[in-house]
Formats: structure tokens, sequence, C-alpha cells
């Protein structure tokens, strides 16, 4: 077995990315982007990381509960965030994972799919798409 680098992890988790989104409420101007500001936050931190230990991230994990409903708003916020996140540290977008959460579904459109199976008398099909 030959001996292989180290790889650093970023994992980033729970953003809920949406309405109530609650990271960087202190200091926004009008028209700053929530996810600016948590993007820059982080990227300060990885530096001083990077300044006093020498640690760099090879990958960013995000997961769990990323948005607030799962709207498509709120993933283009995510999106954002982690667009603004690995160009900070050099990252080529492959070296993101996402591993989705509870509030990642839309719990209206899986409702309304159990609803519509009811009403034509199916039975949901797993993974029960839509979400």
């Amino acid at each position: 077995m030959s001996q292989g680098r180290s790889v650093t992890v970023l994992h980033v988790s729970d953003t809920q990315f949406g309405k109530e989104h609650r990271f960087g409420e202190e200091g926004l101007t009008p028209g700053d982007r929530r996810h600016s500001f948590l993007a820059a936050r982080t990227l300060k931190d990885v530096r001083h990381l990077e300044d006093e230990h020498g640690l760099r991230p090879d990958l960013v994990v995000a997961s769990g509960d990323l948005a607030e409903w799962g709207l498509p708003k709120e993933f283009k916020q995510v999106q954002e965030f982690l667009e603004e996140l690995t160009d900070g540290l050099g990252l080529s977008r492959d070296r993101v994972v996402m591993v989705s959460g509870n509030h990642d579904v839309s719990r209206r459109k899986c409702q309304r799919y159990f609803e519509e199976c009811e009403d034509n008398d199916t039975e949901p099909i797993p993974p029960y798409w839509p979400k």
C-alpha cells in the first residue's frame, strides 16, 4: 500500500438559505447578499487556519438543510454561495459534495404527489418524486 497525502475537508452544514437565513444579519447594508457575507466569513476563517496550521481544504462538503423550504430561489443562493466559496479557495466545482437534508425537500411537492397518487388510486413509487 502506497502512502498518499492527507485530504482536508471543509464541512459546511445547515446553511438554510432562504427568507429567514440566519447568517450575516449583523452589519448588512441594503443590497448585501447574505451568501456573500457567509462566504466571506468562511474564507476568512479558512485563511486563518491556513496561516496558523497550514490547513487548506481539498474538498468542500455541504450537508443538510442547505435551503429552508427546498425552493428554487433558495438553491440559487446555495449555488452562488458555493461558487463564491470554491472561487475563494481556488477549487473547481467538482471538489464540492452536496448531501441534502430534510429542509432541502419541498414538503408541499411531496404532499401533492401523495395526494395525486391517492386521487388516482395508485401506490406512491419510491423515491417519491417529485420533491
